[in-house]
């Protein structure tokens, strides 16, 4: 892929993912929690956009840009929920179970599966790095090294397993020695790292619990049962998606023999509600009478999205038709509107099925290869 190809790419993943992850990161935001825009809208976008991005570098091929923008969008959603559902925001708190969704989307959607701890802990750090490096402005800028341990940690143990054809359920792989033991110590490591705050107060949501005992508990369920869920979880719907994605890239070819001819379609039809809209725009400037203004004095605009909604038969709008010139305008432009939408239509994919029929049958063809 030409750098100049895969930057416009991800130019547009990143637009993509502002549309889906910005909105609705800000929608079910506290309204009460003071860094609201920064962290519950700036980090899942952040982390989608960051995600999908190194996916598409570590995946170029043709599914690539669907795959990318697969897991960077759950990866949002789901920090989203994660953000919006549990009072811990820490950054410790929100990398494991993402990181863990996001490889197991990356090893079910894959062609083939992560197999050992070298590709585990290549996945992972080659995700976790490039997300801990986009959150440091939202969090703080110390989250860079506890997101490569973090990552090393989710590594191991996404990699211990035996088959990954078969899962969990095919056993586990017992690491070598050295890796044994960095993996024991950076975990006894966050322990620690859990334990003091709880004794400096930086942490209460102990419940009662034995702060040496609360930290053994919170490290194993974080950095342990959390990301061996969220990666089961993450195979599970990337096995599901797989075959469905592949739709996608077929209807890529379709789509392309079609541009030019549903572009003409539109542009024609988006001509026809700019001269209606000018129409009834000189009837009023002409005699105010002809329209009637719901609400002060019409605008270009309400005239425009009066002829648009007459065009599609549906007729709403700021402004409604009083006199039988207007009426009489605003019936024709809905017959025309109406014809252009079936009669032009029907035309255009009449020209086309030529075209889609010989797409349809090399695509039968290269699956039976």
């Amino acid at each position: 892929m030409q750098p100049l190809r895969l930057a416009f790419i991800a130019l547009a993943l990143a637009g993509a993912l502002s549309v889906l992850i910005a909105p609705l990161a800000y929608a079910v935001s506290n309204p009460g929690y003071e860094s609201a825009l920064n962290q519950d809208v700036l980090t899942p976008w952040i982390a989608a956009v960051t995600m999908a991005l190194a996916v598409l570098i570590r995946r170029r091929g043709e599914d690539g840009v669907a795959v990318a923008l697969l897991i960077g969008g759950g990866v949002g959603l789901a920090m989203i929920g994660w953000l919006t559902l549990q009072p811990m925001r820490g950054f410790g708190a929100i990398v494991p179970p993402l990181l863990g969704l996001a490889v197991g989307l990356l090893d079910g959607v894959g062609q083939e599966r992560f197999d050992g701890f070298r590709q585990s802990l290549i996945a992972c750090c080659g995700l976790g790095i490039p997300v801990s490096l986009s959150l440091a402005p939202t969090q703080t800028v110390g989250v860079v090294v506890p997101g490569l341990l973090i990552s090393f940690i989710v590594g191991v143990v996404l990699g211990s397993r035996r088959d990954p054809d078969r899962g969990w359920r095919g056993g586990l792989r017992r690491p070598p020695w050295w890796l044994l033991v960095v993996t024991v110590s950076l975990f006894v490591l966050f322990v620690v790292s859990i334990y003091r705050e709880t004794q400096d107060g930086r942490t209460s949501i102990t419940g009662g619990i034995d702060p040496a005992l609360f930290s053994l508990l919170f490290v194993t369920l974080l950095f342990l049962v959390a990301p061996v869920f969220t990666f089961s979880l993450g195979s599970v719907l990337g096995n599901w998606i797989r075959p469905r994605l592949s739709l996608y890239g077929e209807l890529v070819h379709y789509l392309e023999a079609m541009s030019v001819p549903i572009g003409a379609f539109a542009l024609g039809y988006a001509l026809l509600v700019t001269v209606f809209s000018g129409f009834y725009g000189s009837l009023a400037r002409l005699d105010a009478s002809h329209f009637a203004a719901l609400e002060g004095e019409p605008t270009r605009w309400d005239f425009f999205f009066y002829a648009l909604s007459s065009a599609t038969g549906v007729g709403i709008g700021t402004v409604q038709a009083t006199s039988v010139v207007a009426q009489l305008l605003v019936a024709l432009q809905t017959l025309l509107g109406l014809g252009w939408a079936v009669v032009v239509f029907a035309v255009v994919m009449t020209q086309l099925q030529p075209r889609l029929q010989e797409i349809g049958d090399a695509i039968r063809a290269s699956r039976n290869e």
